[in-house]
């Protein structure tokens, strides 16, 4: 199965150390048909979003890595990624980039990959305001670019990127209230989403929607109350 990573997983400490894949291959390409973004809902004033590819931020197409994997690996990928929950899974045509290219984009004359990816295109999952990602995010990304010598304007773009990070007394409160309110919930509903998942991986239809109710919830919370009393959580 080809596989292509565009977040975190591009990182070997997160694909290989944390998700225990150990890839047949790996490939750098450019996806023409697609952009990376940052709007997936993550935790506020945590982990505000996530690496999404529906919506524009960097322009250029995406630039990733194809990873070829066992169909028993995807499995355990497609499950850590909630299992089909926050992603749709889709199939794109990537081609494959030299290492360090000057360039970000590929010729379109080359063969492409036929590749799996994740897709999150529900607005009910979706952060309109434009959040930042963490820190500890991002540098996934910078390192994964650089440990697969992705286009070095990429790897420029990811390194100017900015973070969230709290900077008030409120923000900081608040994010310490808010992570003992929701980090326990999100961790009981993932630890039961790995649980009851079906042999491809995917969560049943009952834990997605148990999934989709709790993100929901939380995020009204912050948006009808948290935000409003103790700053942004989302930006910086």
């Amino acid at each position: 199965v080809y596989y292509l990573a565009y977040g975190s997983n591009l990182s070997s400490s997160v694909f290989q150390g944390r998700r225990g894949v150990r890839p047949l291959s790996s490939t750098p390409v450019h996806v023409p048909s697609l952009n990376l973004c940052f709007n997936l809902a993550g935790i506020a004033y945590i982990e505000p979003c996530m690496a999404n590819v529906y919506g524009p931020s960097w322009t250029q197409g995406l630039v990733g890595v194809v990873y070829e994997v066992t169909p028993e690996d995807y499995a355990k990928i497609w499950a850590t990624e909630g299992g089909g929950s926050s992603y749709q899974d889709i199939v794109v045509p990537c081609y494959p980039l030299p290492p360090n290219s000057l360039s970000p984009t590929a010729d379109p004359n080359t063969t492409p990959i036929k590749a799996h990816t994740l897709f999150a295109s529900d607005p009910r999952m979706l952060r309109p305001t434009d959040p930042q990602p963490s820190r500890r995010y991002l540098d996934l990304l910078r390192t994964g670019a650089r440990e697969h010598e992705l286009p070095k304007p990429y790897v420029g773009y990811l390194d100017a990127l900015r973070h969230y990070k709290p900077t008030t007394t409120r923000q900081k409160v608040g994010r310490v209230v808010w992570a003992a309110m929701w980090v326990p919930v999100v961790l009981a509903v993932f630890g039961l989403a790995n649980l009851f998942k079906e042999k491809d991986g995917s969560s049943p239809g009952w834990m997605r929607k148990c999934q989709e109710m709790v993100f929901r919830v939380m995020w009204k919370c912050y948006d009808n109350g948290f935000k409003r009393v103790f700053g942004d959580g989302e930006r910086t």
